[in-house]
């Protein structure tokens, strides 16, 4: 139990992480994706 509960708050602390990664790339296909719209 003591085990199931360490691996929960490592996910719990692990998944901002994951946001970030999610936000940057779609931060990074829209700037991508307005670049060409303005260079086209």
């Amino acid at each position: 139990m003591k085990t199931f509960y360490k691996f929960k708050h490592q996910q719990q602390q692990n998944a901002p992480l994951y946001f970030d990664i999610v936000r940057n790339l779609s931060n990074a296909a829209q700037l991508s994706v307005m670049h060409t719209g303005v260079k086209p």
